[in-house]
C-alpha cells in the first residue's frame, strides 16, 4: 500500500491567507479555510488609536567607580573585617 501525498509541493506553496491544512494524528488530515477575524463573534470592530509613547533612553552606568565609592562607605569595611576573621579562624 503507497501513500498519496495530499499536497503537491507546489499547492502548498501557494496556499492563500487564511487556508490551512490540518494534519491529525491518528487520523486524516484536512483542508479547510479560516473565516476572517473580523466575522468570529467574540471581535468587535473598535476604533482605538494608539499613540507612540517616547520610552526613556538607557544611561551608561560605570560600575567601577560606584564600587570604589561603596569600598569608602563604614557598610564595606564591616564586611570585609567579617571575612577577614573568618579566614583567619580557619
Amino acid at each position: 500500500m503507497s501513500k498519496k501525498p495530499i499536497f503537491t509541493n507546489e499547492r502548498l506553496s501557494k496556499f492563500q491567507y487564511g487556508e490551512i491544512l490540518l494534519l491529525r494524528q491518528k487520523e486524516n488530515p484536512f483542508y479547510t479555510k479560516m473565516i476572517p477575524n473580523n466575522k468570529y463573534v467574540y471581535y468587535h470592530n473598535s476604533k482605538h488609536l494608539f499613540t507612540d509613547n517616547p520610552k526613556k533612553v538607557a544611561g551608561k552606568f560605570d560600575i567601577s567607580a560606584e564600587y570604589e565609592r561603596f569600598q569608602k562607605t563604614p557598610e564595606y569595611r564591616k564586611k570585609t573585617q567579617r571575612t577577614t576573621r573568618r579566614k583567619n579562624s580557619i
